[in-house]
């Protein structure tokens, strides 16, 4: 084990631009500063990092190191370039040498600390205070935990502390509000809700109080309410408060893995996902906001498992249903205040200013206002979809549009909730608001499971930037990041309802939006650099909702042929990421529809069968593993084509050579051997000798598997 330092000039970029010349001059008494006092203390500089310097400890003094070198800095005169602070960071681990330099996670994990300490401060890793020497007199200070950029999971910080140094109090770690968090931005100005929020943090703040649900109907602020919540306690969370939204999900068991995707942790094969999740919440104290439940009630025996599992885990549950589960603490959320000068006043008077500026609330006006916000019952989202008719109504008209829309909710619907009757007036009434171009535009993109980009809305709802604006600015989709917009739920079941009701345009709508995503896995059928692999799960991740939900509308729809081009893409990224059930029940719902539509698609049932078994056979179920894999091989007699005849030949012998039949394994191998040879399938050579290789290692023949490792490995080469 090593101890890696990494040092760095705060603001160095900025001193660069003012001062120039001066700073050269600067950064070599800085360099020598640091390098001597690394080697007097034991260490080794490894290289300049720009404005800092690399070093490793293999013994030494690296603690007494840091103390010295910001002492060092603070007793220095650095006046030309109005002063001079470094940050230095330390963490123990496992490197790599190649050359000079070192390699590794935990090299980078170190440098990434560098990036949220200020300057005059000495952060440590928890590896580094488990097996640093604490020089005499020093202490070390918990900050709490952060999200490292490129680095899974919250890491613990630490401050080392020294009496001879001057500087010891520093802002909190540079992470949004100073504790780890993934909340998003909000775009508009948080109103009202007191009573509410300090009701909330007394439950939140005492300890029986584990799992809070907002229970209330759509569009009521529950979401908000909930967001605001976590952003005032985050300082009881030190380990992170994170929001986890769940409305793109159609399934309970995908709760676990929108869990991992947010905590960004990757699954390993061996062990359940939600054993994964346990052990890796159990040590901390974390504080997750669970968003849009109602639709995966089933999964909430997952959070029962954490809580009795994880004892300083709390959760937040935004949902319209009840969880029912031991521990459940319902908050019921209605909607704002309809008092005069009441918070759903004041909610209007803030988004009416957004859309004009100069406008008040007043005797000749109030009592429009109170009854607009009264009639859609106080709902937040109801009051901003009112307020954005203000570019083209009088207050007269919108109050008088709502009342009739009304009417008509009430004679043609009579088993729509009472509480929605009024919220569903408003979104009738905004819709005929739009002009073609936009109704056509809104419905299409409803076919969206999830957020969408400006290039994705453009492909299969034909939308342009303005039109996108013009939605946005009607309170009709809202934007979350650079480019990327979103849907309302309730906004989402409105304009999916228009769409179908034109069949031929919602087919051609859904037929795009599959051909989108082939597009896009397309772009990952060959990695060819490392950059590319890392863009793939990233963006998979991002988009796998959508992708998912292109997965079912060709199981509905019976295009087999569309579906040949997700399978590589989706069963990869669900191998590498560990999520192997979420894969397994796309692969198991799309066998049974192949197998239902006849012979015609044996070639791609084979291939389902072949990823099914692969992804069994991670998990460890060889017994599941080897029917599927003998299923694929059944079908593939009739089919002949010698790369899947191998892929297959290859799964076979690992699940038994996995359960101790070698000699069937290796009978198995060397068939694949020969069809991969006389097809010149070399990537199949390659996996045939990797799997022989194996096969020999475990029988104890190291030599014989030495032997084809590098037999393999120099196909590869060659191929490469």
């Amino acid at each position: 084990m090593v101890t890696f330092l990494f040092t760095d000039i705060e603001n160095s970029t900025e001193k660069w631009s003012k001062y120039g010349e001066k700073m050269n001059e600067v950064l070599a008494r800085h360099d020598r500063i640091i390098t001597e006092l690394v080697k007097k203390f034991g260490g080794k500089p490894v290289k300049h990092t720009g404005d800092g310097i690399f070093a490793i400890f293999k013994e030494g003094e690296p603690l007494r190191c840091a103390i010295e070198i910001e002492r060092s800095f603070m007793d220095e005169d650095w006046s030309d370039v109005k002063g001079l602070r470094v940050r230095v960071v330390l963490h123990s681990g496992e490197a790599e040498l190649r050359g000079n330099d070192y390699f590794g996670y935990d090299v980078n994990l170190a440098a990434r600390m560098l990036e949220i300490g200020w300057g005059g401060e000495i952060l440590l890793s928890q590896k580094m205070v488990e097996v640093g020497k604490l020089p005499e007199d020093a202490e070390v200070v918990y900050l709490g935990s952060c999200i490292l950029r490129g680095i899974q999971g919250p890491q613990k910080i630490f401050q080392l502390i020294h009496p001879s140094l001057k500087l010891k109090k520093f802002p909190p770690l540079r992470t949004k509000g100073g504790y780890p968090n993934n909340l998003p931005q909000q775009s508009t100005e948080f109103i009202g809700r007191k009573k509410e929020l300090e009701e909330l943090r007394s439950l939140i703040s005492s300890p029986e109080v584990r799992l809070i649900t907002l229970l209330g109907p759509g569009g009521i602020g529950k979401t908000r309410l909930g967001l605001k919540t976590a952003e005032q306690n985050m300082k009881n969370f030190p380990d992170g408060v994170y929001f986890i939204p769940l409305a793109s999900i159609d399934n309970h068991e995908l709760i676990i893995s929108a869990m991992a995707n947010v905590l960004n942790i990757t699954f390993y094969p061996g062990d359940e996902p939600l054993n994964q999740i346990i052990k890796f919440l159990k040590e901390r104290t974390i504080l997750l906001i669970m968003d849009n439940f109602e639709h995966v009630i089933e999964g909430a025996t997952f959070l029962s498992d954490i809580l009795q599992n994880c004892p300083n885990i709390k959760f937040i549950v935004t949902s319209r249903e009840r969880l029912n589960i031991k521990g459940e603490w319902v908050f019921n959320v209605s909607g704002m205040k309809l008092e005069k000068e009441s918070e759903a006043l004041q909610l209007f008077l803030s988004a009416a200013k957004r859309i004009e500026p100069d406008f008040e609330i007043n005797e000749n006006n109030s009592s429009l206002v109170f009854n607009i916000c009264r009639r859609v019952d106080g709902i937040p989202l109801g009051i901003e979809l009112a307020v954005s008719w203000l570019r083209t109504l009088t207050l007269e008209e919108i109050n008088e549009e709502i009342s009739r829309s009304f009417e008509i909710l009430e004679t043609n619907i009579k088993d729509f909730p009472e509480r929605h009757r009024s919220f569903r007036g408003v979104f009738n009434y905004s819709w005929e608001l739009l002009d073609d171009r936009e109704k056509d535009v809104l419905s299409k993109i409803s076919v969206f499971a999830a957020n969408f980009n400006k290039e994705s809305a453009k492909y299969i709802a034909g939308a342009n930037l303005a039109i996108l604006t013009s939605l946005m600015d009607k309170s009709l989709i809202q934007r979350v990041g650079k480019g990327v917009y979103t849907l309302h739920e309730l906004i989402r079941e409105f304009a999916r309802e228009k769409l179908s009701e034109n069949p031929e345009i919602e087919e051609d709508t859904v037929k795009k939006y599959i051909d989108y995503y082939i597009g896009f896995i397309g772009v990952y059928k060959n990695f060819t650099t490392f950059n590319l692999y890392k863009s793939f799960f990233s963006d998979m991740t991002m988009e796998m909702e959508n992708i998912r939900k292109a997965w079912y509308h060709i199981l509905e729809r019976g295009y087999f042929d569309k579906l040949e081009e997700f399978i590589n893409q989706v069963f990869r990224f669900y191998r590498f990421k560990g999520l192997f059930k979420e894969g397994e029940k796309l692969l198991k719902d799309a066998i049974e529809k192949v197998k239902n539509a006849g012979p015609d698609n044996s070639i791609l049932l084979v291939k389902l069968y072949d990823k099914l078994a692969s992804l069994l056979f991670r998990r460890g179920l060889y017994r599941e593993a080897r029917v599927y894999f003998e299923k694929a091989m059944e079908v593939e007699k009739f089919n002949r084509d010698p790369e899947e005849e191998v892929n297959i030949l290859i799964g076979l012998a690992n699940v038994l050579h996995s359960t101790g039949n070698y000699e069937k394994a290796e009978e198995l191998l060397d068939k694949a051997l020969e069809v991969a040879e006389s097809s010149d399938n070399r990537a199949g050579i390659v996996n045939c000798l990797n799997s022989m290789g194996v096969v020999k290692r475990k029988k104890g023949n190291f030599k014989e598997a030495l032997h084809l490792y590098e037999k393999a490995l120099e196909i590869a080469k060659e191929e490469n």
